[in-house]
């Protein structure tokens, strides 16, 4: 009885080794197909991490200028464009309400 136990938890013991290790395998296979699909490199040179950041850093300059020159050319149209539209809902909510 002694020798079954231990003949049982031994191989217990390998089954959830075996288990974790195909779990391992599971996580690193999905790692890698992400890593492929996104581009990246297991060992990139560092010139293309390089230009990689450069090229992120020149995108996000641009999208930041974008971003503010909208802004200042949308100050004084979005007050204006909010008050008529508003005098506007209240004077046909009034309208329909008198119809009532």
């Amino acid at each position: 009885v002694i020798n079954y136990l231990i003949l049982f938890s031994s191989k217990f013991y390998k089954s959830l080794i075996q288990l974790g290790n195909g779990f391992l395998d599971v996580f690193t296979s999905f790692g890698g197909l992400v890593a492929d699909a996104l581009g990246f490199k297991a060992d990139p040179k560092k010139s293309d991490v390089k230009t990689y950041f450069e090229s992120l850093a020149k995108k996000l300059e641009e999208t930041k200028d974008g971003l503010t020159k909208l802004s200042k050319g949308n100050d004084g149209d979005t007050g204006k464009a909010g008050d008529a539209g508003g005098a506007g809902g209240g004077a046909s909510a009034a309208g329909g309400a008198g119809g009532i």
